[in-house]
């Protein structure tokens, strides 16, 4: 029984503790969208799409939730987020060449057509971010038209 009761002291005195370390947040300022936006030319209903399902984990700007300040969630979150962005950061879009922009919106039609993303557990804390039948239609169009155009060449500055 002590040896339980030290257990759980020690459990809760490690979350504690734990409350005063927080990872760096992902949250650039500025136009960080412009040069995906510009390039992609998503429509604004794409757009949207993109904003409630993917930029979280996939730009340079997190809307965190409230309980991100709670570790070690910040923590599971702040990974998923590192991971998502070394995938597709689209704030980083113009660092990419055309051939990995092409290969990147291919890769979007997948995980969309598959269901794959956004990651169940997300849309189940973040209900908005759900696409619906319509919208990944829409995002397939987009899609297999802005990877056809990327296979034609270098688009024009």
């Amino acid at each position: 029984m002590k040896l339980l009761k030290n257990t759980a002291k020690f459990i809760l005195l490690f979350f504690v503790l734990l409350q005063f370390f927080k990872p760096s947040k992902n949250l650039e300022q500025g136009e960080h969208l412009h040069g995906f936006l510009k390039d992609a030319n998503p429509s604004e209903e794409i757009q949207r799409v993109l904003q409630d399902s993917c930029y979280n984990c996939h730009s340079n700007q997190t809307n965190y939730p409230w309980y991100n300040n709670i570790a070690p969630v910040s923590f599971f979150l702040a990974n998923d987020i590192s991971k998502g962005k070394e995938k597709l950061n689209f704030s980083g879009w113009q660092n990419y060449s055309q051939m990995e922009k092409k290969q990147l919106i291919e890769e979007i039609h997948l995980v969309i057509e598959n269901h794959a993303l956004p990651m169940p557990a997300y849309t189940l804390l973040h209900s908005e971010s759900k696409i619906s039948n319509d919208q990944k239609e829409k995002l397939l169009e987009w899609a297999r038209r802005t990877s056809a155009i990327y296979a034609l060449g270098p688009l024009p500055k």
